[in-house]
C-alpha cells in the first residue's frame, strides 16, 4: 500500500509498497479518504519523533470499513466512518468511570501505533463513529480537533451571553470561535499575532472579532488558551475577569514561566484554571463527538470552510513544511486520497 513512513526524526519518507498491515479480531480495515495534518504531526516530524520506528503518523482521518477479522464486526464493512484516535486500555480508574481520554495506559492512533497517512488502517472497532451521508469524509476527519474544541469549551460551562476570549488563530480556534457563537456567548474575541490570519478567520467566520494581544483588556469571562508559549499565557491570564474561568488547551511549546505579578493575578482575581485533554469518547452522556455532529446537522458548524488545502498522499511533507514555514497562509491542511 502507499504511506508516508516516519523512520526518524526528519526522516519521513513516501513508500508505494509498505505492508497492509493486519487486523486482529477486535479490529477492522479502514481504507482511508481524508485525513488533516495537526500541529502535533510537525514536531513528530521534524523535532521530536513518535514513540517508535518506522511509524504512519496522521491522528485525525475518516474512511470507509473494507474488511473484518470476525463476523460479527462484518455489519461494518461498507460503512462510512471516522475514528477516535485514543484506544484506551478500558482497566485504569479513568476508563472504569468512562473518562477514556484520562486514559493512564493508552495506545494512540498516529504517534504510538499507525494512523491514517496511509492507504490502510487497522482500527479497532470500539474507536469506530459511523458519519451520515451528509457528512463529507474532510468534514469527518475534522471530528476529531472538533470534538477537541467542544471539550475545552464544555469544561467552562456554559458560554451564554459571556464574553469569551480564544489565544492562537489555529484550525482548533476557528472550530472553537463557531462552537462558542452557537452557543450564545455575548462575544467571541479571537487573539492572535498574524495580521493576516486574523482577516481571513473574519472573512469565513463573520460574526467573530479578532484582536492582537497588546489590546487585550481584562473583560472576558472565559478564556481559553491555545498556544502553549508562555508569553500568551500570561497575556490569556490578565486578560481574564475576577472569578473568570482560564482553561488551558495548547500543548507547550517549551517550559512555561509565568512572572511573579501575572501570579499575583491569579490570586488576586481568584481565577478558575482548568486543563482540557483529547476529547470524550464515553459513556453517559460524555460524547463530545456526538454532539460535534448534531451542531454539524443544525448548520451551527461549517467545517468544509475551514480548509485551505487539498493535498495528495506523496505531498506530505510540503504540507507540513507549509504549516511550519507560514510562508502561505493556511488553516486546515488535509490529505485526501482518490
Amino acid at each position: 500500500m502507499k504511506a508516508q513512513v516516519l523512520y526518524g526524526i526528519n526522516q519521513l519518507k513516501y513508500e508505494s509498497d509498505y505492508k497492509k498491515p493486519d487486523i486482529s479480531r477486535d479490529e477492522v480495515l479502514v481504507k482511508v479518504k481524508a485525513c488533516g495534518i495537526c500541529g502535533s504531526d510537525i514536531d513528530r516530524v521534524l523535532k521530536n519523533g513518535t514513540y517508535h520506528f518506522p511509524t504512519i503518523i496522521g491522528h485525525e482521518f475518516s474512511g470507509e470499513v473494507v474488511e473484518s477479522a470476525s463476523k460479527e464486526n462484518d455489519n461494518w464493512i461498507g460503512k462510512r466512518v471516522s475514528i477516535f484516535p485514543l484506544i484506551p486500555c478500558r482497566k485504569c480508574t479513568s476508563c472504569q468511570k468512562g473518562d477514556y481520554q484520562l486514559c493512564e495506559n493508552y495506545n494512540y492512533l498516529g504517534s504510538r501505533c499507525d494512523g491514517g497517512f496511509a492507504e490502510y488502517v487497522s482500527v479497532p472497532v470500539w474507536n469506530l463513529i459511523e458519519i451520515p451521508d451528509c457528512v463529507s469524509y474532510e468534514e469527518a476527519a475534522m471530528l476529531e480537533p472538533s470534538a477537541v474544541a467542544l471539550h475545552a469549551l464544555k469544561i467552562c460551562g456554559t458560554v451564554l451571553g459571556k464574553k469569551v476570549l480564544i489565544t492562537g488563530s489555529g484550525t482548533i480556534a476557528t472550530i472553537l470561535a463557531q462552537i462558542a457563537i452557537a452557543g450564545g456567548a455575548a462575544e467571541v474575541v479571537i487573539a492572535a499575532r498574524n495580521e493576516e490570519k486574523l482577516t481571513y478567520i473574519k472573512e469565513i467566520i463573520t460574526t467573530v472579532k479578532t484582536s492582537s494581544f497588546e489590546k487585550l483588556e481584562d473583560t472576558f469571562d472565559i478564556v481559553i488558551e491555545g498556544t502553549g508559549a508562555s508569553i500568551i499565557i500570561e497575556k490569556a491570564l490578565n486578560a481574564c475577569i475576577r472569578h473568570g474561568t482560564v482553561v488551558f488547551m495548547g500543548n507547550p511549546v517549551d517550559d512555561v514561566h509565568i512572572s511573579k505579578k501575572i501570579f499575583w493575578q491569579i490570586l488576586r482575581k481568584e481565577l478558575i484554571i482548568n486543563g482540557t485533554w483529547n476529547s470524550s469518547f464515553g459513556i453517559d452522556g460524555k460524547n463530545d463527538w456526538a454532539d460535534i455532529f448534531s451542531l454539524i446537522k443544525n448548520k451551527k458548524l461549517n467545517l468544509e470552510k475551514l480548509i485551505t488545502h487539498k493535498l495528495k498522499l506523496e505531498e506530505l511533507l510540503d504540507g507540513i513544511l507549509l504549516m511550519k514555514n507560514k510562508n502561505e497562509l493556511s488553516n486546515k491542511v488535509m490529505v485526501v486520497y482518490e
